[in-house]
Parts: structure tokens; C-alpha cells; sequence
């Protein structure tokens, strides 16, 4: 505060001194009206003055509004606590900082009193905070978790928040979430049918290339593929990977289906897709959302959600494997999704 009355007071008082001297430049060759300039220059000396003391009354007035909001609270314990440390108003207005959160939150320059706190953090929303009394903050490559009191006082309600900064447990949070296993059950649909009337030589040709080509998809992103069957592959991959394969809604499909146009119809593949606590249970869950991806007469990718499955594909006519394990599978699906829920009705 010091440092900007002193800068106003100069200011003011070189324009005095300029404005002066050129009235006093312009009189020398009208000595008869040298009193005229004189009363001017002293005229605007004591303008500057009034302006001054009205700025310094004025940033008095606005520091002891601020003291007074602090009154209720022990400003030195505030000052060295050892969390960074934000005092708010009820409308998310910066009233204090303490040392810890000017430095290592800001880089050593305290906000501007009554700055809004959205200005100091990347998309924050202080009714958020308020609600939750938590929230999550980001500044500058730093991630904080906010917790928040309320305070009633003289002068309304108030807030302190206290931040920690636990930016390298969030992102190894992250990469734990993003390295979560995704298993894929794929199947080739109808690779005896559609191959029944070649050679050996060239069933044997296609389902390599089949091989070869899911082999390149999955291995492209740090994944892993086993055949474990003629016609039946399970793969795992990682989480951070999935969103990319159901945006580009899983290309191998028109990949496979458009690569052997010598058989007749076309050869297929279905993809079940799913997460889960252990890769053994993943394995189960990817296992029902292929049998859901044939069931819709295959061609097609089921990803398990949250509330169910969503599918990718299904372009081709469909093929229909009926067997005796489909049955059983299909089953074991419906007596899972009926202990599920609360309620069943028949």
C-alpha cells in the first residue's frame, strides 16, 4: 500500500512541478502577468495534495474493512499455518492468503483482495465448493484437493479453504485407472461356413491373416492376443486405449470384412469387451458381452457399461450360432442380470 501512495504522490507532483515550470517559462516575457501562472501553479499544488490525502483515507478505509472482516480470527495462527490457507467471502471473494499459499500456490505474489477465486484456478466452481466442502483445483500444472469451513461473523458468512497439494498421488491415481485391464473375448462367426468349399490350404491362409491382422490391432497399443481355438481369441489391453477403439467404433470389424472377397458372403468377427475387478473377472464379463454381440447375429463389438452394453458394428446380414454352450451362456447371462436386481418381474 505504502508503494503505491508514494507512487501516486509522484506523479502528481511532477505534473505539478511541469505544469509550473512551463507557466513560469511562458511569463518571463510578460513580467505584468507573472502573478497570473503563480496563483495557477499553487492552485494545482493544492489539488494534488487533496487528491492525495483522499487516495491514502481511501486505502485506509478499504485495509481496516479488511482487518475488521478478520477480526474473529487469530491472523498470526492464519498467517503460519501450515497449509495454504484462503479466507472467502459468501460470494466466493479473496478477503486473505496466508505465506504458504502465496508461494507455493501463487509463485510468490499475493492475489488482489476481493479477486474471485475462479480467476486463481482452472475451471472451479466456488457453489461447488461450497456444497461439497471439497473440491478439486488445478493451477499451473498443481492439483490440489480444497477443503472448506464455514464462518459466521460480524460481516456475514465466510470460508476458509484449506489446500493440499497432492498432485503426484492424482496422477499416479490416473495411470493406476488408465493401466486398468480391458479383456476382449473376439470370435470369427463364420469362418467354417464361409470357408466350407476352399482348400485346406486357403481356410488355413484365411484364418492367419484373420490372426495376423487382430494380432497388429491389439499389439499396436501395448495389448496382448492368445487364440486358444480354431475360430476364438481373447485379448487384453488397457483402459487409457478403449476410448479411442469405441470412438473410432472398432475398425477391425470393416477391416476383416471387407479383406477375403473370395469366400462366399462375407467373414466376420464379434467382439466382446469388458473391465473388471481381477482379469479373471473381466474375462467373464468380456465372455457375456460376446455372447450379446452374437446374439444380435454378430459383426459387431458389445462393450459392457455401467448400465448395460453398448455396440459398434453389425453391419453384415448376421450370423446365428446356435449351440448347446450359446444356450447355456445366454443362461447364465439372464440369471446374472436377474440377481442383480432388486426386483424381478415374470
Amino acid at each position: 500500500m505504502k508503494r503505491y501512495t508514494v507512487a501516486v504522490a509522484i506523479i502528481l507532483m511532477l505534473s505539478v512541478l511541469l505544469c509550473g515550470g512551463c507557466a513560469m517559462v511562458l511569463s518571463l516575457n510578460l513580467s505584468s502577468l507573472f502573478w497570473v501562472p503563480l496563483a495557477v501553479w499553487v492552485g494545482l499544488v493544492l489539488v494534488s495534495l487533496f487528491v492525495l490525502m483522499r487516495f491514502r483515507w481511501v486505502c485506509t478505509g478499504w485495509v481496516q474493512r479488511i482487518s475488521r472482516k478478520l477480526s474473529p480470527l487469530n491472523r498470526s495462527s492464519m498467517d503460519n499455518f501450515p497449509l495454504p490457507l484462503l479466507l472467502a467471502d459468501e460470494n466466493g471473494l479473496v478477503l486473505f492468503t496466508n505465506k504458504l499459499f502465496n508461494t507455493k500456490v501463487m509463485g510468490g505474489a499475493a492475489p488482489t483482495i476481493d479477486t474471485p477465486l475462479e480467476d486463481l484456478f482452472d475451471a472451479v466452481s466456488f457453489d461447488e465448493i461450497v456444497v461439497n466442502m471439497a473440491a478439486n483445483l488445478s493451477r499451473n500444472d498443481r492439483r490440489y484437493t480444497v477443503y472448506a469451513s464455514a464462518l459466521r461473523g460480524d460481516q456475514g458468512k465466510q470460508y476458509l479453504l484449506y489446500l493440499t497439494d497432492d498432485t503426484e498421488l492424482k496422477l499416479i491415481s490416473d495411470e493406476y485407472e488408465a493401466s486398468r485391464p480391458v479383456v476382449m473375448q473376439i470370435c470369427i462367426d463364420n469362418l467354417v461356413e464361409a470357408t466350407e468349399r476352399l482348400r485346406s490350404g486357403d481356410r488355413s491362409r484365411i484364418a492367419g491373416t484373420i490372426e495376423t491382422m487382430l494380432e497388429d490391432w491389439i499389439t499396436a497399443d501395448g495389448g496382448v492376443l492368445q487364440k486358444y481355438d480354431n475360430d476364438r481369441f481373447i485379448a487384453v489391453t488397457e483402459h487409457r486405449y478403449l476410448a479411442a477403439m469405441m470412438e473410432q467404433r472398432f475398425p477391425i470389424l470393416n477391416r476383416v470384412r471387407q479383406s477375403f472377397p473370395e469366400v462366399d458372403g462375407n467373414i466376420t468377427i464379434s467382439i466382446g469387451v469388458a473391465e473388471g475387478e481381477t482379469v479373471e473377472d473381466g474375462r467373464r464379463k468380456a465372455w457375456r458381452a460376446l455372447d450379446m454381440a452374437l446374439g444380435r447375429g454378430g459383426d459387431q463389438a458389445a462393450v459392457q457399461i455401467e448400465k448395460g452394453y453398448e455396440f459398434y458394428g453389425g453391419r453384415s446380414g448376421g450370423v446365428e450360432r446356435r449351440s448347446r454352450v450359446r444356450a447355456r451362456l445366454m443362461a447364465d447371462d439372464l440369471l446374472q442380470q436377474i440377481t442383480d436386481c432388486d426386483r424381478v418381474f415374470v
